[in-house]
């Protein structure tokens, strides 16, 4: 049964510094006891707390005094009733598990960039190899998988990546929304400063050795390379002293 009054006798300060260190070395080694925790340039009350806890005396002076992990547990438990990871919980909320976090942080990233390393592209395009190191390099992967709401998006930049590798040179002008539904049920998946094309028209300038397009006109020269109508004012069709049938055009 937990004493409150014991665990209130932890919070005083000469076991603050020994009960944070535990508390680090605990959310780092996924709460094992193994290994020791200690207090460096110790004061009185702080060095006779740690004695009163191995039984072993320190002298005055010492530079450094420390203690087991499964010593401190053990007192702990004794007086309290609770394990140390109970106590360093019920004093300051719930222990983190560092090593789990790594572990599923890595297999986020890995499952993020699986479509990726699996597209065919990855074999056979520089280019897409070149893409995609920037991505993990500059931090974006990892941007990415820490929203759920961005987390597929580099599996669809692959997919739409595919989609435009495939398609034979001359081909039949697509629109941008109709490739962005196509790809991704959105209509306005591509449009300008979404994730996706952002993503997308690094990939495009990668693959052209061309730098990052900044300007509205850049985007639509770059779109234009593959056949990608941006919107109804990128034609390129000229009229210039053609006569329309419409009352106005050419007239004059």
């Amino acid at each position: 049964m937990t004493d409150p009054e014991a665990v209130k006798r932890y919070r005083a300060p000469e076991y603050q510094r020994l009960l944070l260190a535990a508390r680090r070395r605990l959310e780092n080694n996924g709460g094992s006891l193994d290994g020791s925790v200690g207090v460096s340039n110790p004061d009185e009350a702080e060095r006779n707390a740690i004695i009163g806890i191995t039984g072993r005396h320190r002298g005055l002076g010492v530079g450094r005094v420390s203690v087991t992990l499964r010593e401190l547990d053990a007192v702990v438990h004794a007086g309290t009733g609770l394990t140390l990871a109970g106590l360093l919980e019920a004093m300051n909320g719930p222990l983190a598990d560092r090593p789990a976090e790594a572990a599923r942080a890595l297999a986020a990233r890995r499952h993020a960039l699986r479509p990726a390393e699996e597209s065919p592209l990855h074999e056979s395009a520089e280019w897409f190899r070149t893409w995609l190191g920037v991505l993990s390099r500059n931090g974006t992967v990892g941007r990415l998988i820490a929203r759920p709401q961005t987390v597929g998006t580099l599996a669809q930049a692959v997919r739409v990546l595919e989609f435009l590798e495939a398609r034979p040179e001359g081909g039949t002008p697509v629109a941008l929304a109709g490739l962005a539904a196509e790809v991704t049920d959105d209509p306005k998946a591509l449009n300008h400063r979404t994730t996706l094309s952002t993503l997308i028209l690094r990939a495009l300038a990668i693959r052209e050795g061309v730098p990052l397009p900044r300007t509205a006109e850049e985007r639509r020269d770059l779109w234009d390379r593959y056949e990608v109508v941006v919107d109804d004012l990128a034609s390129r069709i000229l009229v210039l002293n053609l006569r329309g049938r419409v009352r106005g055009w050419g007239s004059g």
